[in-house]
């Protein structure tokens, strides 16, 4: 499990860099994370989820468990469309959105609440925390869409999510037979993680037999009506 940098930390209780005065986001979270059915999660909420994700649903919110049951977790989950969309279809199922924006992540809550969903919430996390929040084979399902491409200047694809260390983390944090869910408009990011999937030991399938529908996303939304092109493929863990 790589070591957490201080920008990345997620049990961190007041996020760094963040004044309430410039960004009021950061008291809402604050009070999001504290409601009776807490549909947020940042900083010390976080700590005593690993592992024990599915129990917090079901104790926080009297859901029954079950054992059809799964984890479905979504990296940048934007304002919320896709988890809600997911969360309202399987019932049964628990979901957590990751992202790093406070605005964000207290939108989507919002959302949930509005669609009266208590089986989804949302963390303000760095995805590249995941081994820090999630344990090895907790998660059934990842979806990533649209990941910052950084494909403006050849030297800024460093700063890419998706790299072979992260996939490999990936790999490990799925449950055997779990699935991954990539979508993406840029090409070369769709070829060159496609690459990184495979070596790690993901194998593509045609659908994604764990999570039912389309998942349309806000940006989705946006580039098709831009006539864009969207790649995408699923994987499957060995």
């Amino acid at each position: 499990m790589p070591p957490l940098r201080s920008y990345i930390d997620p049990f961190q209780d007041v996020p760094s860099g963040f004044d309430s005065t410039f960004n009021p986001y950061l008291e809402k979270v604050k009070e999001d994370a504290k409601a009776s059915v807490p549909r947020v999660l940042y900083g010390p909420y976080l700590r005593g989820k690993k592992s024990h994700w599915l129990d917090w649903f079901h104790h926080s919110r009297s859901m029954l468990p079950t054992a059809q049951g799964k984890l479905i977790v979504e990296i940048g989950s934007h304002d919320g469309a896709v988890m809600c969309s997911l969360a309202a279809k399987s019932p049964h199922h628990c979901f957590v959105g990751l992202d790093i924006t406070l605005k964000r992540v207290h939108k989507a809550a919002m959302l949930a609440k509005e669609q009266g969903l208590a089986n989804v919430a949302f963390a303000y996390a760095n995805a590249r925390a995941m081994s820090h929040l999630f344990a090895a084979e907790e998660i059934h399902s990842i979806l990533i869409f649209f990941p910052d491409p950084w494909q403006k200047k050849m030297r800024q694809r460093k700063h890419r999510l998706l790299d072979a260390s992260f996939c490999k983390v990936l790999y490990g944090l799925l449950q055997p037979k779990g699935s991954l869910w990539f979508k993406t408009d840029a090409q070369e990011y769709f070829l060159s993680s496609d690459d990184l999937f495979k070596k790690v030991g993901f194998i593509t399938e045609t659908h994604n037999k764990n999570l039912s529908g389309d998942c349309i996303s806000t940006f989705e939304k946006r580039f098709r009506a831009q006539n864009k092109k969207i790649f995408q493929q699923h994987y499957q863990k060995l």
